[in-house]
C-alpha cells in the first residue's frame, strides 16, 4: 500500500530465536519509505505467519519502542496470541467499523473482549469509516447499539482511497489539503504525545504547518 518493495517481513524474525533478535537485526529487516516511515511488513505467506508466536511479538515491540517514538500496528481481525500480545502493549486501540450491521456487531463483540481483558475504556477509540455514498446506519443508532461514542468519522470520499491503495500513494502525500489528507494529518497530530504537541521542533515540516494553519482557521471561525 506504500509502493515499496517488501524484501523482508516478520517472517525473518519468526525464523530466528528470540534471544537472537536485536536492534541491529531489526534495522536490517525494516523497509524505508520516502516519508521517513520504517515498515515491518506482514509475512508474505500464511504458513509463515503461523510460525510467529507471542514471545517474538512482545520482544520485537519492546525493541521497536526503544528506537521509535510512534508505532502503528495494522493487526489481523482475530484474538490470536500474537494479536493479544500487540494489543496488550498498545497505548491506544483504534477499532475501525463501517455503518452496516455485521461490522457494528463485530465491533460490539470486540469491545466486550476488551472489557474482559480489563483494558481501560480511554484506551479504546472508535473510528467510523463511512464507506457508503449516502446511506448506512445512523451514527446515533450505532453508538446506541455498541454503548460507546464514536470518536472519529472518516467521510465518504469516493475513489480517493481506492486510488491511494491501488497506486500506493497515501492521500497525505498526494493531496494533503484534500478532505481526507487533511483529516489524517489532523488526526495524527491529535493523537501525538502531549509533549510533542506542546513543544514542536524548531524546524517544523510542511505537515505540521498545515495542521497549525487549519487549527487557527477553525479558531477564527468560532
Amino acid at each position: 500500500m506504500l509502493d515499496i518493495p517488501l524484501r523482508n517481513s516478520w517472517s525473518d524474525l519468526a525464523a530466528a530465536r528470540v534471544e537472537e533478535i536485536d536492534v541491529e537485526m531489526l534495522h536490517q529487516i525494516l523497509v524505508s519509505h520516502e516519508s521517513g516511515l520504517r515498515v515491518l511488513a506482514a509475512p508474505k505467506r500464511i504458513e509463515d505467519a503461523e510460525v510467529l508466536d507471542a514471545e517474538h511479538v512482545r520482544h520485537t515491540l519492546g525493541l521497536l519502542k526503544s528506537q521509535f517514538e510512534y508505532l502503528v500496528l495494522d493487526l489481523p481481525h482475530d484474538f490470536s496470541a500474537t494479536t493479544l500480545a500487540a494489543l496488550d502493549a498498545a497505548d491506544r486501540i483504534v477499532v475501525l467499523l463501517a455503518p452496516e450491521l455485521s461490522s457494528v456487531r463485530s465491533a460490539s463483540v470486540a469491545l466486550e473482549v476488551f472489557k474482559k481483558l480489563d483494558y481501560p475504556a480511554e484506551k479504546i477509540k472508535l473510528l467510523l469509516n463511512w464507506i457508503f455514498a449516502g446511506k448506512g446506519l445512523a451514527r446515533v443508532e450505532i453508538e446506541k447499539a455498541i454503548k460507546k461514542k464514536v470518536d472519529i468519522v472518516l467521510p465518504n470520499v469516493g475513489d480517493v482511497l481506492v486510488n491511494a491503495l491501488t497506486y500506493g500513494k497515501p492521500p497525505v502525500f498526494k493531496d494533503p489539503n484534500g478532505p481526507i489528507g487533511a483529516l489524517f494529518e489532523d488526526l495524527a497530530y491529535h493523537w501525538s504525545k502531549e509533549a510533542h504537541c506542546a513543544n514542536p521542533p524548531q524546524n517544523v515540516k510542511d505537515g505540521y504547518k498545515r495542521v497549525r494553519d487549519r487549527a487557527y482557521a477553525r479558531q477564527r471561525q468560532g
